[in-house]
This record gives structure tokens, sequence and C-alpha cells, in this order.
């Protein structure tokens, strides 16, 4: 069917055309689509005596990937396109030697990744190169639309059957004009992109997003939360070591030093995984993954949510809520320092294409507690980011850490508000401090727990989640977000309680680059 084709012809001698309307279906790369051609033939009639071989070859005509591009193209005409090539950087070495099935899926993983990434039709030009076509009414929307692709080529994992396998991209592009876009060009074209690679240049104002890191020092406050431990805080970090409590004389000190040299096998482990995040962050290779939320309301349509990870012992580490980092508390503050950083770009480029964009930024409580510049760097980032939203930061912290140091969130709250951005809770519900939260903190949106999400499976956990939701909103009008909802059904059942933003799969996928799901 892909390769049908279909003519009507006519025995009315008054008829304009013999053939009025000829009608080709393409093969489609996209799921449950039909992708057809219309040739109109509006030319005077020919003569009966037309070659039967021209009219098989016609017919038996095959399109190809520049067929298809100049198809879409002329369907979905505008002032700005450009083709992306995608190609391999590298390819492992385990998918060299593995068995053809499994080389197969990871082509078919590779092509798939684009789709999810770039939400357009892929374009197969060979075995190891795709492509596809991105459109904008304006050169400058396209410049963002394509500088946003530049976080695919952070290294990427893919599963198959079980197992994961890195994934190294290469993505270059060329501008293209409708009408010069041509079989003779073709080749010139695809050699242009595929030389052509995204800039490594940042922006003007991206590169004094990243100065921010330079220019704020970490300098770190002696607070710790109450309920956090029983004894007192010690930090080890490669250029720091202190005490709540004082120190006393030389033994302390010399105690650090000891431990290090002669670490519990449990220490030598998180050595490895933060060795690995202070490595992926010198690297740039902390990934960054946005959701878009859906707003019932339809107010808010760009607001995505902000998380992160590593590549650690080849499988996907998240960042949040790594027990870790409590032994490094200077590299947790770094490393939610670059994610912040790292998000205003994306941010900053988004901006452009949808001016009222937001983000919600999952971030660890030492940055929070710890960090006495974050305030000041907040502000930094903001101006450089130049969103005219008056908070388009909403930074998250999870529930639990929370609860352990209600009084002094509160104090931060107003002191991040006033330098441009909200605070947020994730996980919310998860603890028995969830009431407190409300009455005591002043926050507007709170994202949460998972386990809500299994509660819209029947009426009856239904019914129970919204009458705990009636009772959060008793204790103050707040917004809420329920997360994982990953398949149609608990979508739609979503709608039956008091939420107003829904986020999952069905609705868009954790992408790497900012995005919105209606871009086509």
């Amino acid at each position: 069917f892909d390769l049908a084709r279909f003519e009507i012809d006519t025995l009315n001698s008054n008829a304009k055309s013999e053939n009025p309307l000829k009608i080709e279906f393409l093969p489609s790369d996209e799921e449950d689509c039909i992708q057809i051609t219309i040739e109109i033939n509006s030319t005077s009639q020919k003569p009966q005596a037309q070659s039967s071989e021209s009219n098989k070859k016609s017919i038996s005509a095959v399109a190809t990937s520049l067929q298809k591009i100049q198809y879409a193209l002329i369907n979905q005409p505008a002032k700005s396109n450009a083709l992306v090539l995608f190609s391999f950087a590298a390819c492992p070495e385990n998918i060299l030697t593995s068995p053809w099935k499994t080389a197969v899926q990871y082509l078919e993983g590779f092509k798939n990744f684009i789709q999810e990434q770039t939400n357009t039709t892929v374009y197969q030009i060979d075995m190891l190169l795709y492509a596809v076509i991105l459109q904008a009414e304006s050169d400058t929307i396209l410049e963002s639309r394509i500088h946003g692709l530049h976080a695919l080529e952070k290294p990427q994992l893919l599963e198959i059957d079980g197992h994961t396998y890195p994934l190294n991209i290469k993505i270059g592009y060329s501008n293209i004009q409708q009408n010069s876009f041509t079989e003779a060009s073709f080749n010139d074209v695809l050699e242009q992109a595929y030389n052509h690679r995204l800039a490594k240049k940042d922006s003007v104002s991206e590169q004094q997003l990243t100065a921010t890191l330079q220019d704020t020092k970490i300098e770190l406050s002696l607070l710790e939360p109450k309920l956090d431990q029983a004894e007192p805080l010690q930090i080890q970090s490669n250029s720091i070591e202190f005490s709540p409590k004082p120190q006393v004389e030389n033994t302390a000190v010399e105690k650090p030093v000891q431990i290090q040299e002669t670490p519990a096998p449990h220490i030598f482990k998180t050595s490895a995984i933060l060795g690995q995040i202070a490595q992926s962050l010198e690297k740039g290779e902390i990934q960054l993954k946005y959701q878009q939320l859906y707003d019932k309301q339809d107010s808010n349509l760009n607001t995505y949510e902000v998380s992160s990870g590593f590549i650690f012992e080849n499988q996907w580490k998240k960042v949040s809520n790594l027990i870790d980092l409590d032994d490094d508390i200077e590299l947790s503050i770094k490393l939610d320092r670059w994610i912040l950083v790292e998000a205003c770009k994306q941010l900053h480029n988004f901006i452009t294409q949808y001016p009222e964009a937001k983000l919600i930024v999952n971030l660890n409580r030492h940055v929070l507690f710890h960090d006495k510049q974050f305030p000041e760097l907040i502000s930094k980032l903001l101006t450089i980011v130049g969103s005219r939203q008056s908070h388009p930061l909403i930074l998250q912290f999870d529930e639990e850490d929370i609860a352990k140091n209600i009084l002094e969130t509160q104090k931060q709250i107003g002191v991040l508000r006033d330098h441009g951005a909200e605070i947020s809770i994730r996980r919310f519900g998860s603890s028995i401090s969830s009431e407190a939260i409300l009455k005591q903190l002043d926050v507007s949106l709170v994202t949460l727990d998972e386990k809500f999400t299994k509660q819209l499976n029947s009426d009856a956990t239904m019914t129970q989640f919204q009458h705990t939701l009636e009772k959060y909103h008793a204790i103050k009008p707040i917004e809420l977000l329920l997360k994982n909802l990953n398949d149609m059904n608990s979508f739609a059942n979503a709608w039956n309680v008091d939420v107003r933003f829904l986020q999952g799969e069905y609705f868009q996928k954790k992408l790497d680059h900012l995005t919105d799901v209606q871009d086509q």
C-alpha cells in the first residue's frame, strides 16, 4: 500500500485532460500515517498515442529521500528552513562485534532517538545517516531551534534487550530554500550539512551565564537541619573541611586524614560515584532532561520540569536525592550551580520562541541551606536570561529535606523570591509533614508524590486521593502537579481529580532540550 498509485481517467471528450487526477501513496516514517502526493494535470489533452512504457515507468517510480523532503517543503512551506543531519560521532566496539539483530536494533534506536527528540519526520539518507527538516517563521527562531539541539551531542545510552549501549551523535545542518532545493543540489546540501557542525561557541549571553559560576564564590554556612543526623556535621571536600563544633587543637584535623588513608568499603564506593560526578561536571557531560507540563487551565503552556543525571558504570544515575552527595557538600553545590547555569542557557535560547517559558529545576538541599551566595547567583542568572516573566525559575526541593528545617526554608523562600525565583516541593505527600509545610511555608506549587498517580487506577483509591487533595486545598489554595501519567488511561483519569498540572510521557517524554510538544 505504501507504494500504491492510481489515476482517474475520463472518456469525456470535453475534458481538458485525459488524466485529471493522479494520486501516489509514499512510504512514511511515522507510525499510523499516510503520506500521499496528488498531481493535477491542468494542461491540454495529450495525444492518445502516449508511450505505454513511459506510463509504466511513472507508475513504478519509488520515492527517494530527496522527493520526500521536497514534498514536505511544498506541503508545509515556511520562511526559514534547514536540513539537519544526524550521524555517529563514534560507534561502540560492542556493537561492532554484536550479533546482527543487536546491530539492527541499535540503528533503529538511533533513529527513534532522533524522532523522539525532534518531534518531526526523520528521513533515512543511508544506513548511518538521518535527516530532519526544521522550519520556522523567521531566521532568528530557526537559529534558536537549531541551537537547542546542542544537548543531543552529549553522551547518550540506548537500551537493547536489557543491556545499555553508548550513543554518541554528530549533528550538522545546512540552511535551504524550497526553490533551490533540487536533485542537482541535493548532494551539495548533504555535504554542507555534514561538515557544518553546530556552533561550539556559546552566545555572549551564554558566556555571561557561564561566567557567573566564577563570579560568585562558594561560601558555605554551618547550618545543618537539626533532624538530619545526631552527630556533628563533618564535611570533607577537595578544598574545605569544617565542623559546626569548635575544633580541638590538632587531633580533629588529623582524624579526617586517617579516614582518607584507610577508607571503609562504603566510603570507597561513594568516592567512585563522586569521582564520576566531578569528572562529568568538568567535561560538561551532566545531562539535563526537560519535560513539559500540561496545564488544565491552558494559561501556562510552556512550563518544564528539569531533572538531571549522569552515566555511571554504563547506567543512568539521577542526581536528585542522591545520598552520596552528602559526603561532599561543596561538590553538591557546584553540581546544582552548573545545572542552573545550563538550564538558564536553554531558557535564554528558548524564550526566543516562547517568551512565557518557565522552568522547574530540581535541586538538592545543600545549595539551599549551605550556599550563602545562592540568592546572588539566582539574581545574576535571571538578569542575563532576560525573561519578561516575574519568576521564570522555580527551584524544587525534596519534601523530606524541607521538613527537617521548615524555619530556615521559610526564611530562604522570602530571600529567593526577592531575587526572582520561587520554591516548589517535590514528592509532596510522602511524609507526615505535608500539612505542616502548607501551613508554615509560602509556596504556591508542589509536585505530588508518585504514589498518588497509582491511586488513579481504581474508583475507590481515586476517591481517597480526591479527599486528600481537598484536605490540602482547605489549608491553602495551592497549585498541584501530578506526574508519571505515562498512558492514556492515567492521563484521562487525572482530569477527575483536583490538580492543575499534568505531566508524563503520554503528553511529552523527557527530552534533552526544550521543545514544545506541538512543534512540528
